[in-house]
C-alpha cells in the first residue's frame, strides 16, 4: 500500500494541475479540440475538488471530533449521518465548522472556484 499523502501535498498537486489546465484548455478550445462548455465544466470540477480538500484540511480536527461523538451516540454510520444531516442551528457549538472563505456553515456558501482563484 502506498504511503498516506498529506492533504497539504494533495492541495499543492491539484493547484499545479489546475494551473496547467488553465493554460492548456483555452488553447484546445481555440484549436477546436474542446468545447468552451467542457472547459468550464472541467475547470469547475477541479476548483470544487480543491475547495473540498481545503475545507477538509481546515476542519480536520472537527471531523475527528464528529467521529468520536458519533461513535458515542450509537452505530457509527447512523450517528454520523444524523449529525452530518443536522441543520447548522441544531449542531452543538463545538461541531460548528468554518468554510474555506471564513464563513460558518450556517452562513451562505461561497462560489466553489473562489478559494482556488484567490489562492
Amino acid at each position: 500500500m502506498a504511503e498516506r499523502i498529506p492533504l497539504s501535498e494533495q492541495l499543492d498537486e491539484i493547484r499545479a494541475e489546475y494551473t496547467r489546465r488553465c493554460q492548456m484548455y483555452p488553447e484546445m478550445v481555440i484549436r477546436g479540440q474542446m468545447r468552451q462548455e467542457a472547459m468550464e465544466f472541467k475547470l469547475a470540477r477541479m476548483a470544487a475538488a480543491y475547495s473540498t480538500l481545503v475545507w477538509l484540511l481546515k476542519n480536520a480536527e472537527h471531523i475527528r471530533e464528529w467521529v468520536i461523538l458519533a461513535a458515542k451516540y450509537g452505530g457509527k454510520t447512523e450517528a454520523a449521518e444524523q449529525f452530518m444531516d443536522a441543520p447548522p442551528d441544531v449542531l452543538p457549538a463545538e461541531l460548528q465548522w468554518e468554510e474555506p472563505d471564513g464563513e460558518t456553515q450556517a452562513q451562505a456558501h461561497s462560489d466553489e472556484g473562489e478559494v482556488l482563484a484567490n489562492g
